[in-house]
């Protein structure tokens, strides 16, 4: 299976339980003020709240890994970057962790992701026996001239071979 057909399943997942953020299957960056608008702030937003609100999905690594003697398996491991612009008095904090859980849930809830030979419940490696994804960082991050809540979660996913 390649990654694209991995990165594709992933995009699907976030979409599905985030429709409102845009979702870009890979690390998007922009020096002009409507190129960044374009990449990070969604046009149909509940209450017109034009807030960025994207997510950048990065492969990190993949190994191939022993599973018996005579079978092996290969872990992906993807950075699921998730930014949302912060607004202390309408507790922008609190509405974006909701939004990271929900879609941590729907790939727990969505294992395979809908791919055959495939699960982010990987058997071997450091995540073994663990749903993921799983929240690696929750910080701010300043983009231009944009505070953002910035989460990080670490998705592995075993691809059967």
């Amino acid at each position: 299976m390649s990654l694209d057909t991995i990165t594709t399943a992933i995009k699907t997942v976030i979409a599905g339980a985030d429709p409102v953020s845009l979702v870009h299957d890979y690390e998007r960056w922009a020096n002009e003020p409507d190129a960044f608008k374009a990449l990070y702030i969604p046009a149909d937003q509940p209450d017109e709240a034009h807030y960025v609100r994207a997510w950048l999905i990065k492969w990190m690594s993949s190994a191939k890994e022993p599973l018996t003697h005579s079978d092996e398996v290969t872990l992906h491991t993807f950075a699921l970057r998730f930014l949302h612009s912060v607004k202390d008095e309408t507790a922008t904090e609190k509405a974006a962790a909701a939004i990271v859980e929900t879609v941590i849930a729907a790939f727990h809830n969505n294992p395979t992701m809908g791919l055959a030979g495939s699960t982010v419940q990987p058997q071997i490696g450091s995540g073994a026996f663990q749903l993921t994804p799983t929240l690696d960082r929750n910080e701010y991050l300043q983009i231009g001239q944009v505070l953002c809540h910035f989460f990080e979660l670490r998705l592995i996913v075993q691809e059967d071979r």
